[in-house]
């Protein structure tokens, strides 16, 4: 019996074919098994331990299809299949990823603009704006290394305790960033037209 067998998060994929039973050692012929990817997931890899650490020949598998082949020694110079379990490992093709800004701010009304540049998008990145103390979440981007980078050169009433930070999103339910802003000035502009009524 040869069995095949989807690894990775719930609902990452499916196998045209999950078991080949009563195959016979010499004179069988096995069929093989295709993996297709559920959307947002991709692909890995076929392995013969259920951690996904040892991959199969690499000439059993073309465009991902898996065909065991015999490997049984039972003497003569004959070989056969053995009882086996494949895994077909999957992993996400795309991740989310949150900026929070947390910290004393000036006013709950306070713009704070983040550029995200790494991974397939352009060059130039692209901008989001969190609004006070809350959080903003780019979704569906590809699995990789991105950098987030506050913009502060124009916000002149708050100062930042970190202006870039690094991130690889990985397949995890949260891929999250902070950034603390706390209030560096009360006022706005030179504070000449402050009055307290």
């Amino acid at each position: 019996e040869i069995k095949y067998v989807v690894s990775g998060p719930e609902g990452c994929g499916t196998l045209d074919n999950y078991q080949e039973s009563q195959l016979k050692v010499t004179t069988g012929t096995v069929k093989g098994a295709v993996p297709t990817a559920a959307d947002g997931f991709k692909f890995v890899g076929w392995y013969t331990d259920e951690a996904c650490t040892q991959p199969v020949i690499a000439t059993w598998v073309m465009n991902n299809k898996i065909t065991p082949e015999k490997t049984k020694n039972l003497g003569n110079n004959v070989k056969g299949y053995e009882a086996a379990t494949y895994y077909a490992k999957f992993d996400y093709a795309v991740a989310d990823l949150t900026i929070k800004q947390d910290g004393g701010i000036a006013d709950e009304n306070q713009t704070f603009i983040y550029v995200v540049t790494g991974g397939d998008l352009p060059e130039s990145g692209i901008k989001v704006a969190v609004n006070g103390n809350s959080s903003v979440t780019i979704r569906n981007l590809k699995i990789g290394s991105y950098t987030v980078t506050e913009e502060t050169n124009w916000n002149w009433r708050c100062g930042t305790t970190g202006s870039s930070q690094d991130i690889t999103l990985q397949g995890a339910p949260t891929n999250e960033v902070i950034f603390t802003n706390n209030a560096s000035n009360s006022k706005w502009l030179s504070g000449n037209a402050y009055s307290v009524l």
